[in-house]
C-alpha cells in the first residue's frame, strides 16, 4: 500500500489531515466522513468521503 498522509490524534480524538490532501481531493470542512472497519484486519479503516453530502452547521442552522 501507498502512504499518502500522516496525522496526529490530539486530546480530543480529532485527526486533522493536512490541507495538501483535502484540497488536491476537493474537499471542504462540510464534507461527511464515513469510516468503515476492514474485513479481517484488528487496525485498518477505511475513509470515506461523500463531497456530495452537505453537514448543516449550527450557526447555519440558528440564521433565518
Amino acid at each position: 500500500m501507498m502512504l499518502i498522509a500522516e496525522c496526529l490524534i490530539d486530546e480530543r480524538g480529532r485527526l486533522t489531515l493536512p490541507k495538501s490532501f483535502l484540497k488536491a481531493n476537493g474537499i471542504n470542512k462540510n464534507t461527511k466522513v464515513s469510516m468503515m472497519a476492514m474485513y479481517n484486519s484488528h487496525d485498518t479503516v477505511k475513509l470515506i468521503f461523500d463531497t456530495n453530502v452537505r453537514l448543516v452547521d449550527e450557526t447555519e442552522e440558528n440564521s433565518p
